[in-house]
């Protein structure tokens, strides 16, 4: 057995590992090394247990007595500014030393004000690529202070996502500021799914709150998790004012793909250039709450640069169930709220929709197998139509805008909606074929 003496010998010895290990200063194999032969006397003798140098068991002992010390210690203790790695910096990337920090441990990683470039590093269990990976995490925030921003060069094919959570619990993003910048003309092609900041996969009880996401093929995509939440995030792009975006169309701003228990709140989004600024779909998809939140479309400035029929705000398709979509804000898109085949039992209340060719629709959509939509509650919504769409495209017989479509549904409620025309094209009457609610 180790003496008195031995131990504490040890216990110096661990000490410094505590203050040199983290600076990359010592050899972590010397100090084994060291360590082997205070406790049993040399490589390869044994004590009086008989336990060879192999085992360490005193080494153990006194580690996970430090550990459990580390961890008792405040959480500003495990606050480590982002700068402390910047040794690992290669060529002003900062890739390895954000994902250095998150591995080392660190329970509250924050970044200041400046701009940090990240780059592809691998790919995640869905083989979409990633930058920087949060895998078999708990516990862990992610904070940018204000004027902190990570970007990525969109002039790259096979663009990346920023983040990935993956196989993780309780993780928090706090006002993370991405970007997507471009460097010279050419790339913009990605796969699906990628190009984004935030993916989160197979994780529970994470949460993105604050922050803007700017020029991104995507902003947070959550797939096959349950319990996230979503809140307070601004998603912008520069599509009609940048032409190198023109190889690069912003695809949703948030996904919830077989998610359950999970809320979308307080967002702000401009968007309407793809099928779902806000989509929600997948067949464990169950009970999603998408509160108070603002989108903007295409047309939400500009009356004649109107949404394409693709320019949806808000869609649940393909399988979701008992999602409430309340308190919501939506403007300048062709449909506003799009339920598509194959949902169930959702609830769209208290909703204010203005200026969309089609304000709510409960429809097949575009999917190519015929599934139903059952037991849908529309109800209490205020839908306001422009008389300035263009009669270029008819939803339904000679229909130019409509209220509410209900088209070849089962069991839905439609009850104490208002409806109303606004008349901004100057004339003394509406002249456009317009529809309140299409059955």
């Amino acid at each position: 057995y180790a003496t008195g003496q031995q131990l504490t010998d040890v216990e110096n010895v661990v000490g410094q590992m505590d203050a040199e290990v983290k600076t990359n200063t010592l050899n972590v194999q010397t100090i084994l090394a060291y360590l082997d032969s205070i406790v049993v006397g040399g490589e390869g003798s044994e004590t009086e247990s008989g336990h060879t140098h192999s085992n360490f068991n005193v080494l153990e002992t006194i580690t996970l007595s430090k550990i459990a010390e580390w961890d008792s210690k405040s959480n500003n203790d495990l606050t480590v500014n982002l700068e402390k790695y910047q040794h690992l910096v290669i060529d002003g990337d900062w890739t390895n030393a954000i994902q250095f920090a998150i591995d080392s441990g660190v329970k509250h990683l924050i970044f200041d004000e400046k701009t940090y470039f990240v780059s592809k590093r691998g790919q995640d269990e869905s083989s979409k690529d990633y930058c920087v990976l949060i895998n078999q995490k708990q516990n862990i925030t992610i904070e940018c202070r204000r004027g902190a921003k990570l970007a990525i060069d969109f002039s790259l094919d096979n663009l990346p996502n920023i983040f990935c959570i993956q196989n993780s619990s309780n993780v928090k993003l706090l006002n993370i500021n991405g970007e997507g910048v471009k460097t010279r003309q050419s790339g913009n092609q990605s796969e699906l799914y990628t190009g984004g900041c935030i993916r989160i996969y197979k994780s529970d009880h994470v949460v993105v709150d604050g922050g803007r996401l700017h020029n991104l093929l995507y902003g947070v995509q959550c797939f096959n998790s349950e319990f996230c939440t979503i809140q307070n995030t601004t998603f912008t792009h520069d599509y009609y004012r940048e032409s190198w975006l023109s190889g690069a169309v912003p695809f949703s701003a948030i996904i919830l793909y077989s998610v359950a228990h999970s809320n979308v709140l307080n967002n702000t989004i401009f968007g309407g250039l793809r099928d779902g600024d806000l989509s929600i779909f997948g067949g464990s998809t169950y009970k999603c709450t998408v509160q108070n939140n603002k989108l903007y479309g295409y047309g939400y400035n500009n009356e004649a640069k109107q949404s394409t029929y693709l320019g949806q705000g808000l869609t649940v398709d393909q399988g979701p169930a008992c999602c409430h979509i309340t308190d919501n804000s939506i403007y300048g898109y062709y449909f506003g709220i799009d339920l598509k085949a194959d949902t169930y039992d959702c609830l769209v209340s208290r909703n204010i929709i203005e200026n969309c060719k089609c304000a709510i629709a409960d429809r097949q959509g575009e999917a190519t197998h015929v599934k139903e939509t059952l037991g849908h509650i529309i109800e209490l919504n205020k839908i306001i139509m422009h008389d300035s769409w263009s009669a270029d495209y008819k939803l339904y017989g000679t229909y130019h805008m409509m209220g509410i479509v209900c088209e070849k549904r089962q069991m839905a409620i439609i009850r104490h909606n208002h409806i109303t025309v606004r008349n901004i094209t100057g004339g003394a009457i509406v002249r456009t074929p317009i529809c309140g609610i299409y059955i």
